[in-house]
């Protein structure tokens, strides 16, 4: 095969995912809960189908003869396609739905088919009332925080001048809510939550005016200029965050008192339905000790619900606000299920709001991964975990009582499951898919019973350019007692008697699992799999330290970051080539972004023996360099284990680099900072080894440049390059 075709081949497997129609549905429910619609199809042939979940039934929402037909009247032209709006709300009471056409808002009347046109009064009127982004996201990819409105959407809270401010949605003018915001002391909506009678909001005050700043340098300007930005490095000052409730008459600000500790993460979690409490979650800089809190609006004052603590960190390391969600407040408000690691595995709890632990609900050597609904009526709750010993990455579906008597896993399909109950919580939309399997969405009872399959993905597309599904896998720990679990990917036109070169994919952080499990949703084995197109074996395997498989798994590395993971991912490369004889043990290439970066460049520098080319996305090249909230949860702070972070340093062993290895980073990267590369730049020039850098003006670390994939095809001709040299040319 011509390295042209190859590189063609490569580039359409990076874009599979558009080759796959369907797979997913996002049920819009009526108003009374009972029935839901969705949509499926290509706007072609585009359909919106109505479910009873209690009968089964289901069926075209419209007559598209008639809905054609009227939309022509009023429109004045033909239509291309007979359903030309892909989404709708149900207004009056379920008898009519309003969608859009050309830039135009309508009406139908579902029994009679009449159709108004709503005057664009009441257009504006109604998008005045979606809430609007109010700033950037500050990682890559964070969309940034939007406005949040109250209960009864006469009201939003924004951000203007450093201050929270009310935005009226019915005639967007403002009312300033707060005064005391300046350059660094910032007011934010971040988790803002209304109270249920909609006077009184959460603010947070984040001052970070003693935080150290870094550089982005806009390169491209016509004179360059420099952005600062504060930013907390592993033992650097962190922001000091205080939460309020405000008073949206009165105007006062209520301080939420959460002890001593001005560098605790605060997480508004609910208001009690009656408004007398607002529980916060509030977790200290190392993730060791997660408190529940009971905040009395009025006062500020606050009592102690639930205390959760670790000698190493709670519930692996999250980055953003997933501790508001470590709680789920019952509809009655007096008690709520708590989420625990507690005895090693992730088990849920059931708390009275007064702190009393009523119950334990699950006690399973499993991982719960989150609560999915709640049907208070008969005391049963449903949740995401990792149910199958067997098969202890996929995720299931699962039933509770919640005085712990009952437990059910619902479904029983390898893979992924991802599930949303209807409001009566009668019924459940399962989607699911495992890495050989298409996604597809069925209608189970709360029994887990099959009512019908919704949906099912439509894959024929990839049948069309060769695609096939990887291999599972197992292999052992270097402790040569842990299994771990991967899945390998051959090349187009294998032939078991050719010797194949090998890369690895490679992530190995804590915060994600890498090695593909569902189809395509997740993205998760997309790199993998179209790297094997130019020619390659590749894999992926999730080594001991990362999550999903309980405390004692992920607590292996705890304190002794990057000491462990190369051996785990040598010990199963060589029992892959034991296994599989066309693997060629002399050609092995490895690469990953961030984390993955961090661990191609520690593989290559401390197994040179094994890896002999890598590319390495935006890299992490020393811990003390790297954002604090990601890394001193898994290390603790570098002030009390400077041994450790010094121990996990690649730039200290940067003289060991031997094979070919490939830098690639944006400079307004503030994930993983510019100035890790340039660190390992300096070091490998000190050190007098050769490596090769891909710098990329104004990218941050998504690396996603503007109309092409570039970084990606650079990366794979490296790989030809230097793993397939007979394929360069």
């Amino acid at each position: 095969m011509e390295t042209a075709e190859r590189l063609r081949g490569f580039e359409e497997f990076v874009r599979i995912a558009g080759r796959i129609r369907g797979g997913s549905i996002s049920p819009i429910f009526r108003s009374d809960g009972s029935r839901f619609v969705f949509v499926e199809g290509t706007p072609d042939r585009r359909a919106f189908l109505d479910v009873d979940p209690e009968t089964g039934a289901v069926q075209p929402l419209f007559d598209t003869a008639r809905l054609r037909k009227v939309l022509e009247a009023v429109l004045g032209s033909g239509l291309t396609h007979d359903v030309p709006f892909d989404t709708l709300t149900f207004v009056r009471d379920d008898e009519a739905v309003r969608f859009s056409v050309d830039g135009q808002v309508f009406e139908l009347h579902l029994e009679t088919y009449a159709l108004d046109r709503v005057s664009p009064s009441e257009v504006v009127t109604a998008s005045r009332r979606l809430p609007r982004n109010v700033r950037p996201g500050f990682l890559a990819e964070d969309p940034g925080p939007s406005e949040v409105c109250s209960p009864d959407g006469r009201w939003a809270l924004t951000e203007r001048d450093h201050d929270l401010w009310l935005r009226s949605t019915d005639d967007d003018r403002g009312q300033r809510l707060t005064t005391s915001g300046s350059e660094g002391l910032d007011w934010q909506v971040d988790g803002a939550m209304w109270s249920p009678e909609g006077l009184r909001v959460t603010g947070t005050l984040v001052d970070s005016r003693h935080v150290r700043k870094v550089p982005v340098v806009h390169w491209l300007k016509p004179t360059e200029e420099v952005e600062y930005f504060p930013y907390s490095k592993a033992g650097g000052a962190w922001p000091h965050t205080r939460l309020h409730v405000l008073d949206i008459l009165s105007g006062t600000s209520v301080t939420v008192d959460t002890g001593e500790d001005p560098e605790l993460r605060l997480f508004p979690v609910a208001w009690l339905p009656d408004g007398s409490e607002l529980l916060v979650a509030a977790v200290d800089r190392t993730c060791s000790c997660l408190r529940l809190l009971a905040v009395d609006p009025t006062s500020g004052t606050s009592r102690l619900v639930v205390d959760e603590r670790q000698d190493t960190f709670v519930y692996g390391i999250r980055n953003h606000d997933w501790f508001r969600t470590n709680a789920t407040l019952l509809p009655a408000g007096d008690r709520l299920l708590w989420l625990s690691e507690r005895d090693g595995w992730r088990n849920l709890w059931l708390y009275a709001t007064d702190g009393t632990q009523l119950a334990r609900v699950t006690n399973d050597r499993h991982e719960i991964e989150q609560v999915v609904g709640v049907d208070e009526a008969s005391d049963v709750v449903f949740y995401l975990a990792h149910a199958d010993e067997k098969r202890p990455y996929d995720v299931h579906l699962c039933r509770a009582r919640l005085d712990g008597s009952e437990v059910v896993t619902l479904t029983s399909e390898p893979g992924i499951h991802r599930a949303v109950p209807t409001p009566s919580k009668n019924f459940l939309l399962d989607t699911h898919s495992s890495h050989d399997r298409p996604p597809r969405v069925d209608l189970l009872d709360r029994q887990g019973r099959l009512v019908r399959t919704l949906h099912e993905a439509d894959v024929s597309q990839l049948v069309e350019v060769g695609f096939e599904a990887g291999e599972e896998f197992t292999a052992t720990a270097a402790d040569g007692e842990t299994t771990l679990w991967g899945v390998l990917y051959r090349p187009p036109g294998f032939t078991p008697t050719e010797r194949y070169p090998v890369i690895e994919t490679i992530y190995g952080g804590p915060q994600s699992i890498e090695h593909q499990r569902d189809f395509i949703e997740s993205g998760k084995g997309v790199y993998a799999r179209a790297l094997a197109q130019l020619g390659f074996v590749t894999y992926a395997v999730d080594g001991r330290g990362t999550p999903g498989r309980g405390k004692a798994f992920q607590d292996l590395v705890h304190g002794r970051f990057g000491q462990l993971h190369v051996d785990d991912h040598v010990a199963v490369f060589h029992q892959l080539c034991d296994r599989y004889p066309f693997l060629d043990p002399d050609r092995l290439g490895v690469t990953g972004i961030s984390w993955g970066g961090y661990h191609t460049i520690r593989s290559m520098l401390v197994a040179p023996e094994t890896y002999k080319v890598g590319v390495a996305y935006a890299p992490v090249g020393d811990l003390f360099d790297h954002m604090s909230r990601a890394i001193e949860p898994y290390m603790g702070l570098p002030q009390r284990n400077r041994e450790g972070y010094e121990r996990a340093s690649n730039l200290a062993i940067a003289e060991r680099l031997e094979g070919k290895l490939l830098l690639v980073h944006g400079t307004s990267d503030v994930n993983a900072t510019f100035s890790a590369t340039m660190k390992l730049v300096e070091a490998f020039t000190r050190a007098d080894r050769p490596y090769d850098l891909l710098v990329l003006p104004e990218l941050d670390h998504a690396l996603k440049v503007p109309g092409g994939q570039y970084v990606i095809r650079r990366a794979a001709e490296y790989f030809l390059e230097h793993l397939r040299p007979e394929q360069a040319t």
